[in-house]
C-alpha cells in the first residue's frame, strides 16, 4: 500500500469514527429516554451520561433532541462527516435554544422570571455559526415549519393561560408537567427540522 492510499484509508477511518462516536451516544440517550417514558413515567427525568458527569433531564426533552439529531443527521447524508456532524449538532442545539427562548418569553410575561434577551442572543449566535460555518448553503424553509410553529406557540399560550408558570414558581408542584407541555417541548424543538440546507456548498 503506497503512502497516498494509506493516508486516504486513515482519513476514511477518522471520518467513520467522527460520525460513529456521537451517533452511538445519541442512540444510548434515546434508548434510555424511551425506557424512562415507557417503564417509569412520561414526565419523569432520565439520566444523561456525559464524559465527566451524569445529569438528569426530562425524558421528553431527551426524546425530542435525540430524534431531531438523528433525523437531521440522516437528511444531511450528502455532506462529508466534518460538516455533517457539526451541522446536525447545530440544528439540534438551535431547536433547544429556540424552545427555551420562547419558553422564557412566556415565563417572563406571565411571572416576571427569566432573561429573554440572553436566550435570544444565544439563539442568534447559533444561527450565525451555522450560517458562516456552512456559508455556501442557504436555509430552506418548508411549509411544515409553520405547522410546527403554530402548534408550539398554541401550546405555550395554553400553558400560560392555565397557570402553568405560576404553579411552577409557587413550589406547589415542582414538576407540573402535562401533555400540553410535552407537545410544546417536542414541537418547539422540532420546529427547525423543516429548515434544511440545500444540496451543494461544502462537501
Amino acid at each position: 500500500m503506497n503512502k497516498e492510499a494509506l493516508l486516504f484509508a486513515l482519513m476514511e477511518t477518522v471520518d467513520f469514527l467522527f460520525q460513529l462516536a456521537p451517533l452511538m451516544l445519541v442512540l444510548l440517550w434515546l434508548g434510555n429516554a424511551v425506557y424512562t417514558i415507557v417503564v417509569v413515567d412520561v414526565f419523569a427525568r432520565s439520566p444523561v451520561w456525559l464524559i465527566f458527569k451524569t445529569i438528569n433531564i426530562h425524558a421528553v426533552s431527551m426524546l425530542s433532541l435525540t430524534t431531531l439529531y438523528l433525523y437531521t443527521f440522516y437528511n444531511l447524508n450528502y455532506l462529508l462527516p466534518h460538516v455533517r456532524v457539526p451541522v446536525a449538532m447545530g440544528f439540534t442545539i438551535l431547536g433547544l435554544l429556540y424552545y427555551d427562548f420562547v419558553w422564557i418569553i412566556f415565563d417572563y410575561v406571565t411571572t416576571g422570571h427569566g432573561m429573554p434577551l440572553m436566550q435570544f442572543s444565544l439563539f442568534l449566535g447559533v444561527v450565525a455559526i451555522l450560517y458562516f460555518y456552512n456559508r455556501y448553503q442557504f436555509f430552506n424553509l418548508k411549509p411544515s415549519f409553520y405547522v410546527w410553529q403554530v402548534v408550539f406557540l398554541l401550546s405555550m399560550v395554553i400553558l400560560a393561560f392555565t397557570g402553568f408558570y405560576h404553579t411552577l414558581h409557587a413550589n406547589i408542584d415542582p414538576h407540573p408537567n402535562n401533555w400540553i407541555w410535552a407537545l410544546g417541548k417536542f414541537t418547539g424543538v422540532w420546529a427547525w427540522s423543516a429548515m434544511y440546507l440545500k444540496r451543494g456548498g461544502l462537501m
